[in-house]
């Protein structure tokens, strides 16, 4: 096999970071400077890709079927071909086969995904060229401006920044080498997603952005009044609210949601309520709900959308293969993994998601207002319903049931409790709160229910009571928040606290001891810099830099120490590549997530195989498309059900709950 690294340079009128990869590659603007390649390691050359031509020296690969082309980050390579060279220059197509993405195994390695980091991190003796970069991008910006810069030094200074690239990525794909035949596959799949895109409902995205803009001047005006600060993602909020009686460290949105839910959350506490609470002085209160709704991410999501729909109402490239270290995808452009988890009621009733679509529509702002209260709150609700399958389409949905919660109980050894998790559905959550406020809980006791589910479904890696009281219980006092930690660990899941101490176990000896060491069929092995951790699907978790150490536990003390033997790893977290120490519960956590990836893989092939095109995944859930006539959400039930013999194995239940609908809905 013949193997051609290549980046492309190009320059254009939209932006990229806005736009995605399709739609910038679209844009009639768009041109390549140049494109930059080395053929099988040697030194690269580089051209000005113009009308296709069959004798051209780099038409050769092109038609050499066994020729791989390798580019970090493929989907903007592949992209530029087939919209530019192929679309425009008439060069023949280069099908998802033939690409190989140095970026996705970056991914799957938990290696940082720009090149620039990725060779800081492996240290390759070829390093990207920062300066090039700078001067690349102010290059660009001039092109746009009308400027000529072809065949002048500052031409030059780009072909040889391109050539570094190449140089940078041929020795990274060296190191990395490839996916493996498995992840391949999953990455050609991931591939196609991308492709085919998902439909917008555009004009209903241009009615809530006229909502939106009609509701956030009296809101606007509102807060300029009320602090006399002019905009409200001003820092200098936070002056103003110490000198008005409040103190936060930031105006960061968790921040400001957490204050704001200890206010909500003591108002209708009861008996939870803490003996005192710390109320937010109104004005300070109203302040942060305003610019809370002024700065929302949601409504931010409308300009995403319109940003990178392309040229067939389409928004391509949401996904990104591997984008969390166990194995999921993670969003971009619009994001869809994290649209806000909102419902509206009227009366104490739910809104049938077809009239709230049909009164954004108008694009009313005070039309809104009379039907649900905040305009704002009602387009944040609505955000899922702008994904539209396309007119004689229809979208059937499937949403794994509780996954992460069952696969710990069968993996711990408590299948029979994983089986019940999914028989008694609900009554589980309620049967938890009745145990912890030792009264009979029902569903309608929203407050205690809430958090009978969140300690069934999220103390499952190794949450102390603190840890859940900042999460879940801000209105709880300590001892309940024990009695919840303490019921978990004892009655409902005794065998699962036996699993954190074994993987870690495991872990801690392979490292300290240099040999592979395996535990709850789980095999942890040293390979060439990485620490890996074998599933039971064969796949890998892989963990940077592995070094032993030592830690001290939560409850040591100087008087009484307890130091124990640990291991730590380099990872890329909240935006920074960091040393992690790890511990029984974030491996536990790893391991289940990476396997809830495995089981969700699985389902997404066999969909597929069915003939139910994927056009999206969000967390546990596969959105197909397809022609009304052929929508049948029992097959897709049955897709993903289908339990591979791993799974059957362990005796993980998998069960998915399936909807038909025109529109995408939680």
């Amino acid at each position: 096999m013949i193997s051609v690294v290549l980046d492309f340079e190009t320059w254009s009128c939209c932006d990229l970071k806005k736009a995605g990869a399709w739609r910038y590659s679209e844009d009639l603007s768009t041109e390549i400077i140049c494109l930059a390649y080395s053929v099988d390691g040697q030194p690269p050359a580089a051209f000005q890709p113009s009308a296709y031509e069959p004798d051209h020296p780099f038409a050769v690969h092109v038609h050499e079927p066994i020729t791989m082309f390798i580019a970090h980050n493929a989907a903007f390579e592949h992209a530029i071909w087939e919209n530019i060279m192929h679309r425009r220059l008439g060069w023949p197509m280069l099908p998802a086969e033939r690409w190989h993405d140095t970026m996705a195994v970056c991914a799957m390695k938990s290696l940082p995904l720009k090149l620039e980091l990725a060779a800081t991190v492996m240290r390759l003796g070829f390093q990207k060229d920062t300066e090039g970069t700078k001067e690349t991008l102010a290059y660009g910006r001039l092109m746009a401006a009308g400027e000529t810069i072809k065949a002048t030094q500052k031409f030059t200074r780009i072909v040889n920044y391109c050539k570094q690239d190449v140089r940078v990525e041929e020795e990274l794909h060296r190191h990395l080498r490839g996916l493996g035949a498995a992840e391949r596959k999953v990455w050609l799949l991931d591939q196609a997603i991308n492709r085919r895109g998902i439909r917008l409902d555009l004009p209903l995205v241009k009615a809530c952005r006229q909502i939106c803009r009609d509701a956030s001047v009296p809101l606007a005006k509102e807060f300029t009044a009320l602090t006399g600060i002019e905009k409200p993602g001003s820092p200098a909020l936070l002056p103003w609210l110490a000198n008005n009686g409040t103190l936060l460290p930031n105006l960061q949105k968790e921040t400001i949601d957490r204050a704001l839910k200890i206010e909500t959350d003591n108002s209708d506490a009861g008996d939870m309520a803490p003996e005192n609470p710390v109320l937010l002085p109104p004005d300070c209160r109203l302040a942060l709900d305003l610019r809370r709704q002024l700065s929302s991410a949601s409504v931010k999501k409308l300009a995403a959308m319109e940003a990178c729909a392309g040229s067939d109402g389409r928004a391509h490239g949401l996904l990104q293969y591997h984008g969390a270290t166990t194995g999921r995808w993670a969003g971009r452009l619009l994001q869809p993994q994290n649209f806000p988890r909102l419902s509206l009621k009227v009366e104490s009733e739910a809104i049938d998601p077809d009239q709230l679509v049909s009164v954004l529509q108008t694009g009313d702002a005070d039309f809104v207002s009379a039907m649900y209260g905040n305009p704002l709150s009602a387009v944040a609700a609505g955000l899922r319903h702008l994904l539209v399958a396309d007119s004689g389409n229809t979208f059937i949905v499937g949403d794994y049931s509780k996954i992460e919660c069952v696969i710990v109980l069968a993996l711990a050894g408590q299948q029979h409790t994983a089986w019940e998790v999914i028989e008694k559905g609900s009554a589980v959550y309620t049967d938890m709160a009745s145990k912890i406020f030792k009264r009979p809980v029902a569903k309608t006791d929203q407050a205690e229910y809430t958090i009978g589910k969140n300690i069934v479904l999220g103390c499952g890696f190794q949450m102390g009571w603190r840890k859940f009281k900042s999460r879940y219980g801000a209105g709880l006092p300590e001892e309940l928040c024990q009695e919840a930690i303490r019921e978990y660990r004892t009655v409902f899941a005794p065998a699962v606290p036996k699993l954190w101490y074994a993987l870690e176990d495991a872990a801690v000896r392979c490292i300290w001891d240099a040999r592979p060491v395996e535990s709850y069929g789980i095999e942890y092995r040293l390979e060439n810099g990485w620490l890996t951790a074998r599933l039971p699907s064969g796949r890998k978790l892989w963990y940077f830099d592995p070094k032993p150490g030592r830690k001290a536990m939560p409850w040591s003390t100087p008087e009484e120490p307890d130091i124990r033997a640990a291991f730590e790893y380099s990872a890329w977290k909240l935006g920074k590549w960091k040393r992690i120490v790890a511990y029984g519960g974030l491996l536990t956590e790893n391991v289940v997530q990476a396997m809830a990836r495995d089981l969700l893989v699985n389902g997404m092939f066999e969909a597929e195989e069915a003939g139910y095109p994927i056009v999206l995944t969000v967390h546990d859930e596969i959105i197909c498309e397809v022609p009304h006539e052929k929508a049948n959400s029992y097959v897709l039930k049955q897709c993903m059900e289908t339990a591979p013999p791993w799974a059957r194995h362990i005796g993980i239940p998998v069960a998915a709950e399936c909807w038909t609908g025109e529109r995408y809905r939680k």
